[in-house]
């Protein structure tokens, strides 16, 4: 498989929802956006849940809320989304930490030619 080819690891991707719903249910007492962003992100996290969805996500609502806005100030709740998003997408994140890590040495080496 390629970095191109997208591919929804079902049990992978709900393992990550659950832990995305525990973060923002852990956080939804101190913080409105956690429990925005959970009302949002409910029909998709059903839809995993359940099933009833093996096809990769396009976009994931509320990227802003945890990588620029008021949630970005918790870490495990970034990555967690992170995560989440990466496995929805269909993204092989192991594939994808060494396909950028690859990208940064051929870059360091370059400048040092």
């Amino acid at each position: 498989m390629s970095l191109t080819e997208a591919f929804v690891d079902l049990p992978t991707l709900q393992d990550c929802c659950n832990a995305l719903i525990e973060l923002l249910k852990k956080y939804s007492s101190t913080e409105s956006d956690a429990a925005l962003c959970l009302r949002i992100l409910r029909p998709i996290f059903d839809e995993i849940l359940s099933g009833e969805r093996i096809e990769p996500y396009g976009e994931i609502p509320c990227a802003y809320y945890f990588h620029q806005g008021s949630l970005s100030r918790h870490l495990e709740l970034e990555e967690a989304y992170s995560k989440f998003a990466t496995a929805a997408r269909g993204i092989n994140r192991e594939k994808l930490i060494a396909f950028v890590n690859q990208a940064k040495d051929n870059a360091l080496k370059k400048n040092y030619e």
